[in-house]
């Protein structure tokens, strides 16, 4: 029986560390016929895990009637990812988060009497087991704990599993009793993978590992987190708060989102520079349908503003199934991590030098901060608003290299770096794209 762990560097699976890279992409908004074509894309673009939801309004839309086919095939989207060899963490809520209407919890759990949702209520923790059994029955032989024949990995493409979504309630005895009790269904039920939560640290679960779920200090929290949370891993779920599309929003709302996009490879840089590992959420546009769409959570001061019917807004990938041609800096940066995984799955993160906070202020001030392990080391050179794009590092022993980071936010640069027992990398001027059949190493940067 294959065994997926983890300690406080990367998930491992049958005694391999797993590295994540990942997109978030949600099947119940997007046409089943143009999953492959979607999934095919995030692959291209160097991402190794897809991040999707599992929402009750979906598959329990009427009291007890389940439902999982058309838009809410769960099991035929595990396949798909299956056959592309990417693995899957999947949300099971109860809830879910945006853009799903209440979180994804339908309507009619209030309407039947429930009196306290997200909490220690018999009647709302009957209907989540319910819900947890009916999912759970569809994820049989796709977990990585279970031999799977598609593809090379030989184990189901289901890597964790992430139970409640932003639960910010400063109740410790609720802490105790209801996540508790999510985690003890999860596994009655049958999930042996390992179980996630994205609580922002506000409240965790002893044996769940929680996920950072911010847009920006990405450098900060990695490293806050790998403090507070040192027996686990580092996922950080990078999403764009204006990723959602509300009806009524403004044209500059559109275009800052264009600008968010761009920006986006600083992101991911930030959480690799700390050894974390990035999932880019809100990466596959999509639409909705039979009432999914519905209200945002309030941002004081303003109110919730409803969301609009299309989700045009994929980070990666549009709603009508297009690459986004302003994400090619963002692809090639996601297309290094995954490449380059086995550098930072065993990067030593136990101390961290001081650094110029990259997302510091408007300035033109430079940072630099990388990984280090025994598989070599990655420097990260943040420069967001110099004019002079060429810069001088200096090696530790004492070697100096010039760089260009052309017209990018941001480059890697490796020092001293594994190439998968096919030599070793002593530097390069240039940000590399990855390795090819494990032959052909491909760099990039501006012309001559």
């Amino acid at each position: 029986m294959p065994t997926v762990a983890f300690d406080s560097k990367s998930l491992i699976v049958r005694d391999r560390r797993a590295w994540i890279v990942g997109a978030g992409m949600e099947y119940a908004l997007c046409d089943p016929e143009g999953w492959g074509q979607r999934l095919d894309q995030l692959r291209r673009a160097g991402v190794n895990t897809v991040l999707t939801s599992a929402p009750w309004i979906v598959h329990e839309p009427r009291p007890g009637r389940f439902r999982f086919e058309g838009r809410g095939d769960l099991r035929g989207f595990l396949e798909a990812c299956a056959e592309r060899q990417l693995w899957v963490i999947l949300r099971i809520g109860p809830s879910v988060g945006e853009p799903y209407d209440g979180g994804g919890i339908p309507s009619w759990v209030v309407e039947s009497g429930v009196p306290r949702l997200r909490e220690h209520d018999p009647a709302f923790l009957e209907r989540v087991s319910a819900l947890y059994r009916e999912i759970a029955g569809r994820l049989d032989g796709l977990q990585a704990t279970e031999v799977h024949a598609s593809g090379r990995r030989r184990v189901g493409p289901v890597l964790a599993v992430q139970v409640e979504h932003r639960w910010w309630c400063d109740n410790e005895e609720q802490e105790v009793r209801y996540l508790g009790e999510l985690v003890r269904f999860a596994r009655e039920c049958g999930i042996k993978v390992p179980l996630l939560t994205a609580n922002g640290q506000w409240r965790t679960v002893e044996t769940a590992i929680d996920c950072w779920e911010e847009a920006d200090q990405l450098l900060a929290g990695m490293r806050q987190l790998a403090t507070v949370q040192d027996r686990f891993p580092r996922i950080a779920i990078i999403r764009d708060p204006l990723a959602a599309s509300t009806w009524g929003e403004a044209e500059r709302d559109a275009a800052d989102f264009e600008r968010r996009v761009r920006g986006m490879p600083r992101n991911v840089a930030e959480v690799l520079a700390a050894g974390g590992m990035p999932i880019v959420a809100d990466a596959v546009g999509g639409m909705h349908a039979e009432g999914t769409a519905g209200r945002r959570a309030p941002r004081p001061p303003e109110p919730g503003a409803f969301f609009s019917t299309l989700e045009p807004r994929g980070i990666l990938i549009d709603a009508h199934g297009d690459l986004r041609p302003e994400s090619a800096e963002l692809r090639r940066l996601l297309r290094f991590g995954s490449s380059f995984g086995h550098v930072f799955a065993d990067a030593e993160v136990e101390h961290q030098p001081v650094v110029v906070n990259p997302d510091g202020g408007d300035g033109d001030a430079v940072s630099v901060a990388g990984a280090r392990g025994p598989g070599g080391e990655v420097t990260f050179v943040f420069a967001r608003r110099r004019a002079d794009r060429r810069l001088q590092l200096v090696l530790g022993d004492g070697r100096g290299i010039g760089v260009d980071l052309g017209d990018g936010e941001v480059g890697w640069f490796p020092l001293e770096v594994d190439l998968r027992g096919k030599g070793r990398l002593d530097y390069s001027t240039l940000s590399p794209l990855g390795m090819f059949g494990r032959r052909m190493l491909v760099v990039f940067g501006p012309e001559g």
